[in-house]
């Protein structure tokens, strides 16, 4: 029998589904960019759902699937944000999880600069941030989304 490759999510402030990944969502507040595979073990272990995005392409996490819905003060920095269970499978792994951990670290930073509570915190501002501090995020056009990109 195959391990459990997943457990516990929070119900957070936004939730993002298997349709946001295959459309290549930004947001906004879009804090994580991500273009792994969704890869989906059987839990007997005899099959494998690999579904990857086109050649260039990602989405991205917004602010408020980091932000538990019902604790005022709780950021999520690792793999149990407030994601589908195919969306999941794609953010579960090393790279993803450390930039959830950064734009956590980042939020909480900026509620005590502000001397807010987290759920405050203006997501739009956080990905400013991390993108002034060297993240690749790209500034959100209002309805767009994108399919591929050139890096």
């Amino acid at each position: 029998m195959a391990a459990v490759r997943e457990t516990r999510r929070i119900c957070g402030r936004d939730y993002i589904t298997r349709e946001d990944f295959c459309r290549g969502a930004v947001y906004p507040d879009g804090v994580v960019r991500c273009n792994y595979p969704i890869d989906i073990h059987s839990r007997s272990g005899a099959d494998t759902e690999i579904t990857g995005l086109p050649k260039g392409a990602w989405f991205e996490i917004p602010f408020g699937c980091l932000l538990a819905k019902d604790i005022d003060n709780l950021l999520i920095g690792c793999r149990a944000i407030s994601v589908d269970i195919a969306v999941h499978a794609s953010v579960r792994v090393m790279p993803p999880v450390c930039s959830l951990g950064q734009a956590a670290g980042t939020a909480a930073a900026m509620a005590l600069e502000q001397s807010i509570p987290v759920y405050e915190v203006n997501g739009v501002a956080v990905k400013e941030r991390l993108i002034k501090n060297g993240r690749n995020l790209v500034q959100h056009k209002d309805g767009i989304t994108q399919t591929t990109s050139d890096d």
